[in-house]
């Protein structure tokens, strides 16, 4: 683990600590988790590299009370991903890996139930390889993201999370993630 990401982590885990204590009448504000899922890259660097898989650190600050429908929140994370799992003639590289981090912000909805939400969210992107990728065979990218997903809260601090992630829409290569991630909310 490089010196950035045990700062980025300590960062993390002092700014967002897990508490078991929360108000009755709002949600947890704060959130610290990890997640883990598939990415599949379009154009070139899915010709290239295949289907890879990605891991994530996440943070977040959402306040919102039971009774609030809609509500706006911040979130960040550091993700590492790895391509070229599948055995690829057409990659000369071997195989790709990705430091992100990931800054935006979120909407979230409540449905019917009051631990239930659905969310759609945008940011930036900085994007780190280890080798060249297309489209402009660079090594570091920044460019915006989109994304949606999906919370459940259990047992008052746990959140239990779905999220599709597109991006870089532009200025880098483009993919989709799928990840499936727990927090704990304080």
């Amino acid at each position: 683990m490089t010196r950035i990401t045990t700062l980025v982590i300590a960062l993390i885990i002092v700014l967002c600590p897990p508490t078991w204590a929360q108000d009755d009448d709002s949600l947890p504000p704060g959130k610290f988790g990890v997640s883990v899922g598939v990415r599949q890259g379009f154009g070139q660097l899915g010709d290239d590299f295949g289907p890879g898989a990605v891991g994530a650190i996440e943070a977040g600050f959402h306040p919102a009370a039971f009774d609030q429908r809609l509500s706006i929140g911040l979130h960040w994370s550091v993700a590492w991903g790895w391509f070229g799992f599948v055995d690829n003639q057409a990659s000369v590289t071997g195989s790709l890996k990705l430091l992100e981090l990931h800054f935006g912000t979120r909407i979230r909805r409540m449905l019917g139930d009051p631990q239930r939400f659905l969310w759609l969210g945008t940011g930036v992107t900085l994007l780190r390889s280890n080798v060249p990728i297309p489209p402009d065979l660079e090594r570091d990218y920044i460019g915006p993201h989109v994304s949606l997903g999906a919370e459940q809260f259990l047992a008052g601090s746990f959140i239990v999370s779905f999220e599709a992630r597109y991006g870089l829409i532009v200025g880098g290569p483009r993919s989709i993630s799928l990840a499936l991630g727990i927090a704990f909310g304080h």
